[in-house]
């Protein structure tokens, strides 16, 4: 029921963008997680946002867009990690097997969201603060002024 409530949504979202290739998808595709479908998708709403499509392009040499669906999702699912940090469900491979179609269905509610929202392109991660590196240091911070509380206590 779930992943029927999110097609619906993802559908919704499309038809109101324009999609109009209903006829080339057979409904148990779409819930089987048909990579050909969610491929079919993704391409259209990276058609529909021209400009941050080209910017995409311009900014990351590995981003495809009319190659083979597998290049595709592979692409996809890196340029989504690298832009907006998000970390996808399911892997590139697991994206081209016939399943998975609720992670599929979130992967194109993310692009959609992501595209609507974003106002400007951030540029590859190198020029962002990493996140690993600031959650490490902070463990090592608190065993140091665990450390100097505990040298500063008097001793007998």
């Amino acid at each position: 029921m779930e992943l029927k409530l999110k097609f619906a949504s993802l559908q919704k979202r499309l038809a109101k963008l324009g999609f109009t290739n209903w006829e080339c998808i057979v409904e148990e595709d779409v819930y089987k997680g048909s990579p050909y479908v969610y491929c079919l998708f993704i391409r259209f709403i990276l058609v529909v946002y021209p400009e941050k499509s080209r910017a995409f392009l311009q900014t990351y040499p590995f981003f495809i867009i009319e190659e083979d669906d597998a290049k595709l999702a592979s692409s996809v699912l890196r340029l989504l990690r690298l832009e907006y940090n998000y970390t996808s469900p399911i892997t590139a491979v697991q994206f081209m097997r016939r399943q998975f179609a609720s992670a599929k269905i979130s992967i194109c509610l993310f692009l959609l969201d992501s595209l609507e929202e974003k106002k400007e392109l951030t540029f590859p991660r190198q020029t962002r603060p990493r996140v690993k590196a600031i959650t490490m240091e902070r463990p090592e911070q608190l065993i140091q002024d665990r450390r100097e509380a505990l040298n500063a206590i008097p001793r007998s």
